[in-house]
């Protein structure tokens, strides 16, 4: 009983002082984040002789860069896109009613009556909703002073937490090791090991996956012509960490944006969208998966899914950011504990 309290209090008190913090801990977690996927880098750098501080200042620059030139084009070019979209939203749905009220009224004019001017009026009103909605939103978000100062701390505080990170971490891991009894400190410092190599090549394979196949949705989508297909790209590719669930969005976004744009007139487009994410797909289960994640993590998509559902219960957006490195780590951690549980069944 007293060694589940000492495993459940402290989790407790890890949930209760993220939500407490939650305000205050996005530009935190995505230093550490940071400072641990390019930790590599600077060690690459300490081994040529360049010095640690100097080593920790570049990929710190790295990020202001890629944070700024996101924030300055890609946002933007984003924002731009779907605000187009929105507007042509009304005209799409008026060649909408050409092509398919005649194909409605065709197959299920003899079991259902249909109210041409009822369903117009309806289909009119929810575009106009809809374009009024997106635009009402991005209004909200780029005059808010909670993103503003979001954008603020992400900017100025992270590089800086990321810097001193990154210089500090050998110390850091130093003085962890000197606290350690030295009964438990060989097998923690072991356990500790198989962590790092899970998450590292876990975090850091995913993110090459995402973004890889982020870019090859991106430009195949917007290769058929599909208005905003860049952008629904990017989208799928950012939350294909979600077995399944980031393709199935994905190809279920492109299809009605299809539908509103392309109408029922012709089915290439519909075959050439499908032809991507089939080939995405089998490029990412395939191919990538395989060569930059492998079965190393040991991370089922039902409990990938948990996770993260569990992390934004917990946590929120923040619980969602640090629920698969968690996951990760009780990969690695639970067998452990069930080997250390048998074993102890057995000597009694």
């Amino acid at each position: 009983m007293k060694q589940v309290a000492l495993i459940l209090i402290p989790f407790f008190l890890i949930v209760g002082f993220i939500n407490a913090l939650s305000p205050i801990l996005l530009p935190f977690i995505m230093a550490i984040a940071v400072a641990y996927l390019t930790d590599p880098i600077a060690k690459k750098l300490v081994k040529w002789n360049i010095n640690r501080t100097v080593a920790a200042v570049i990929p710190s620059l790295f990020f202001i860069l890629i944070f700024m030139l996101i924030t300055l084009f890609v946002i933007p070019s984003i924002v731009e896109d779907a605000l187009a979209f929105s507007y042509k939203v009304p005209a799409h749905l008026k060649q909408l009613e050409v092509s398919l009220l005649p194909i409605i009224e065709q197959k299920f004019q003899p079991f259902i009556k249909i109210n041409h001017k009822e369903l117009l009026e309806y289909l009119y009103s929810y575009g106009d909703y809809a374009a009024m909605i997106v635009l009402t939103l991005f209004r909200k978000v780029a005059s808010s002073t909670a993103v503003f100062f979001d954008v603020v701390t992400l900017l100025f505080i992270t590089p800086v937490v990321m810097f001193y990170l990154i210089r500090d971490w050998p110390k850091v891991v130093k003085s962890f090791e000197n606290i350690l009894p030295k009964k438990y400190k060989k097998d923690t410092i072991n356990i500790l090991s198989e962590i790092d190599k899970a998450l590292s090549t876990f975090l850091r394979g995913q993110l090459n996956v995402s973004l890889i196949i982020g870019l090859f949705y991106g430009f195949g989508l917007l290769a058929t012509g599909l208005e905003m297909g860049f952008v629904i790209g990017l989208l799928t590719g950012l939350f294909s960490f979600i077995p399944y669930v980031g393709m199935v969005i994905g190809l279920i976004t492109a299809f009605l944006v299809a539908v509103i744009q392309f109408q029922l007139t012709d089915i290439m487009p519909y075959i050439y969208i499908a032809g991507v994410f089939a080939i995405g797909q089998i490029i990412e289960s395939m191919v990538l998966q395989p060569k930059l994640i492998g079965d190393k993590t040991g991370l089922h998509p039902v409990w990938v899914i948990f996770a993260l559902m569990s992390g934004g219960q917990l946590g929120g957006f923040l619980g969602v950011l640090i629920a698969l490195p968690v996951a990760t780590i009780m990969v690695v951690l639970v067998p452990k504990g069930i080997n250390y549980w048998q074993k102890s069944i057995a000597k009694s």
